[in-house]
């Protein structure tokens, strides 16, 4: 116990001296733990918990694909005017 006392001694006596790297060193520290609370807690909101909707294993992500392109493209907003019609019958509700 008393070396571990002596070791933090050293460490503030060794920040005392020098306290640039020590404002460097926290800022560091700050920023590194702001970013991971941040990632974290939007892949905790978007991934890990589950979505707030009576079956979330019918939802479908609606997309368009052109002929002779790999690539799915998002939906204008005309055509979700098409898709949430009441005269299509097919979707419960739809949102975007």
């Amino acid at each position: 116990m008393d070396s571990l006392l002596q070791d933090l001694r050293y460490a503030l006596r060794s920040l005392r001296r020098s306290p640039g790297f020590a404002l460097i060193a926290i800022l560091t520290l700050g920023l590194g733990l702001a970013v991971n609370t941040t990632v974290f807690s939007v892949i905790n909101g978007i991934l890990l918990r589950p979505l707030p909707v009576p079956h979330p294993e019918q939802l479908t992500v609606l997309a368009t694909k052109q002929k002779g392109d790999g690539d799915y493209q998002m939906f204008s907003y005309l055509d979700y005017q098409d898709v949430t019609r009441d005269t299509t019958q097919v979707f419960s509700d739809v949102f975007g």
